[in-house]
């Protein structure tokens, strides 16, 4: 008897073991379920919360490409949605024409002015923690964040104006900084003086990707 007891108190521990890993590994799936897949690749839940979580640390500015949002958290889940969808667009078609090279030092310097955003190390460590990042791939979005930045300027032939330039802009749009020195809202300035000089073309641009993407539901195909 105490055999067969001790027999079945084994194999009750091993079906514990072998049970509670796949109901996990469902749950994981089930709570990070894909909400489209765009030209082979999966955008999962969890993929635009990051996107979400780092464009409120960033801005607009963030984001590499011209778009009308301030701030993140007003955006729709079909806005935000659409947005890493565009962002996918970009880096599949960045990997096509391969004409943009990141550097691991540009790569690191990226990411070191993100971390310094949070003003603490244990602010950003939350933030790490909260998305279940690592080094390894923090280094490999902000690679990704790069790439997507070089070939949206290769393609609409962008030049970086000179600071006498932009420092017009920021005259003639003072308001909207609530005349706050122009050194302290410069990367804001940079940001927007791209946007209101490029907008146009690129909104022709992804309209054009989104014609010739395949973007598929599970069950269904919703554009071609």
């Amino acid at each position: 008897m105490s055999r067969r007891r001790t027999a079945r108190r084994y194999l009750a521990a091993l079906s514990m073991v072998l049970v509670f890993p796949v109901i996990a590994v469902t749950a994981a799936v089930l709570l990070d379920r894909i909400l489209v897949v765009v030209n082979g690749q999966p955008i999962t839940q969890s993929k635009v919360d990051l996107f979400r979580d780092y464009l409120v640390v960033t801005g607009a500015a963030g984001l590499g490409w011209p778009h009308d949002f301030d701030d993140a958290r007003s955006l729709s889940p079909d806005a935000m949605l659409d947005i890493v969808v565009t962002d996918e667009l970009l880096f599949d078609n960045a990997g096509n024409v391969n004409v943009v090279r990141v550097s691991d030092s540009a790569v690191e310097d990226r990411l070191a002015a993100f971390r310094r955003r949070f003003g603490t190390g244990e602010a950003f460590r939350a933030f790490e923690a909260r998305q279940g990042w690592n080094l390894e791939m923090e280094r490999e979005f902000f690679s990704r964040r790069l790439r997507v930045e070089g070939y949206i300027k290769f393609k609409l032939g962008f030049e970086p104006p000179d600071r006498d330039e932009l420092h017009r802009y920021y005259d003639a749009h003072r308001h909207r900084y609530r005349n706050r020195p122009f050194e302290e809202v410069r990367d804001r300035v940079s940001f927007e003086y791209f946007r209101d000089r490029y907008k146009k073309d690129f909104d022709r641009w992804i309209v054009d990707l989104k014609k010739r993407a395949v973007l598929v539901v599970p069950e269904r195909q919703i554009a071609r």
